[in-house]
C-alpha cells in the first residue's frame, strides 16, 4: 500500500472517531479538533438548555455582519448554565443564570472557566462544582 493511501485511511479513521466524540480526542492536537468539529452546533437537551443557548446566541450573534458564534456544549444545574462557544478560530465558555423567565450572562471568557472563576463571578460553590463535573462528563473527562 502506498504511504499516501495509508495516510488517507488513517485520516478517515481519525475523523470518524472524532465525529463519534470518543475519548481518542484527548490524544489529538486542539487545533486539529477545532478544525474538524468547529462547525458542529450543540443540540440542547431540554427546555432549560434551549433557553440558555438561545439567550447566549441572541447576545453573541447580534451583529449580522460577523461570523456567527455557535454553542458546542451546554450543561444546566438548577438555574445556572455553562456553555461552550466557538467563534471563527476562537473558543471559550460562558456562565449564565436564569432570573425569572430570562437567562442573563454572568461572565464568559476565551478558554475554560473552571470552578473558582464561576464562584468569583456569582455562582454558588456547590453549583459551580456540579456544573464543572457535568461539563467534564459531557466532554468525556478529557480535561
Amino acid at each position: 500500500m502506498s504511504s499516501k493511501l495509508v495516510s488517507l485511511f488513517l485520516i478517515g479513521i481519525i475523523i470518524a472517531l472524532i465525529l463519534k466524540a470518543t475519548p481518542v480526542r484527548a490524544i489529538l492536537s486542539p487545533s486539529l479538533i477545532s478544525q474538524v468539529v468547529a462547525s458542529v452546533p450543540y443540540q440542547p437537551q431540554g427546555v432549560m438548555e434551549e433557553g440558555a443557548v438561545q439567550a447566549y446566541l441572541s447576545y453573541a450573534n447580534r451583529d449580522p455582519n460577523q461570523v456567527p458564534t455557535i454553542v458546542t456544549g451546554a450543561v444546566v444545574v438548577d438555574s445556572y448554565a455553562l456553555l461552550n462557544w466557538e467563534y471563527s478560530q476562537m473558543a471559550g465558555q460562558v456562565v449564565l443564570v436564569k432570573q425569572g423567565e430570562q437567562w442573563q450572562i454572568l461572565r464568559g471568557t476565551g478558554g475554560l472557566l473552571g470552578v473558582s472563576f464561576m464562584v468569583n463571578n456569582g455562582v454558588p460553590e456547590t453549583i459551580a462544582q456540579m456544573l464543572w463535573d457535568a461539563y467534564l462528563q459531557q466532554q468525556g473527562g478529557l480535561y
